[in-house]
């Protein structure tokens, strides 16, 4: 606001945002006084902030003090603003999809749009009762991470459930307890499967060209496993054309990947690769299968 004056004016001003530019306002602030040098101006910043969606206009007033305080200027109802307001949402997920006793559940996720001063509500239910409730209150990103419960043998074993609350938002995900972890559930599914070359960068390989199979798993248990990584590719008739393996020792909760190959002198067509993860001593499956499906093109 100027001040054309030849001496110091003392003057405020009014700032009305409204959709319908009819009272009562959306939004009515007056700033405080300020005292503006001769021939010189000042500028008034306003916070607005709305929850409502629409196309809103701003009707400004200025005032100055003569005696008393008197409306100096008038802007008329313009510059529309058009405002979205995104809905709530949250998201929740778990570090893992199965636990054993002794391990500990993590539960992260993120709110949008952040609403400063409020928390996430989690709760955790077990298959037939909720056996935790916390709080956590999400970062200046809106993202958040709690550590909420370590499991026991006394625990029931089965499907659980997480659900993330956030102010009118929800979110759920499952994930599975067993008191000790056996058999295919030790490792689950692979995490990665990819071929690469011999740089061990990820390739679509050509006819005769060396390649790896590149497969990540990781140790769900709470020991260390000697394990066995296995591939075997098949040819579009299902006939096995290369073998692969690799021993290895993975410490508990940590992931080992493996390069297995190079596979080498296959000719150009479709092929899919397996990967199986076996225990060492007893060649009994950790985990699950995993399979990709590629083609070879011709050099």
């Amino acid at each position: 606001m100027m001040n054309p004056e030849s001496e110091p004016k003392i003057v405020q001003v009014r700032l009305i945002m409204d959709r319908d530019k009819n009272p009562p306002y959306d939004y009515d602030v007056t700033s405080g006084r300020v005292n503006v040098p001769a021939s010189s101006t000042h500028s008034f910043e306003f916070l607005f902030v709305t929850s409502k969606a629409g196309t809103y206009y701003r009707y400004g007033v200025g005032y100055a003090l003569y005696n008393e305080i008197k409306v100096t200027d008038q802007w008329s109802w313009g510059d529309p603003l058009k405002v979205e307001v995104k809905p709530l949402s949250v998201s929740v997920k778990t570090d893992k999809s199965i636990y054993e006793a002794g391990d500990t559940l993590l539960v992260s996720g993120r709110v949008s749009p952040l609403k400063q001063g409020n928390h996430i509500s989690i709760q955790v239910l077990d298959p037939n009762n909720t056996i935790a409730v916390t709080q956590v209150s999400p970062d200046s990103y809106g993202k958040y991470i709690a550590s909420v419960l370590k499991f026991s043998e006394s625990m029931k074993e089965g499907k659980y459930s997480v659900i993330a609350r956030y102010l009118g938002a929800s979110a759920k995900t499952t994930f599975s307890f067993f008191h000790k972890l056996v058999g295919t559930m030790v490792f689950g599914k692979p995490e990665l499967i990819e071929l690469t070359d011999t740089n061990f960068e990820p390739i679509t390989p050509k006819e005769n060209d060396p390649f790896f199979v590149h497969v990540k798993y990781t140790n769900m248990a709470s020991a260390s496993k000697e394990v066995i990584v296995y591939t075997q590719i098949k040819d579009a008739k299902e006939v096995v054309v290369y073998l692969g393996a690799l021993k290895t020792s993975i410490a508990p909760k940590a992931s080992a990947e493996a390069f297995l190959g190079p596979a080498t002198g296959l000719l150009a067509g479709n092929y899919k690769a397996e990967t199986f993860i076996w225990d060492a001593d007893t060649l009994s499956p950790l985990g699950e299968k995993g399979e990709i499906l590629f083609t070879i093109t011709k050099s």
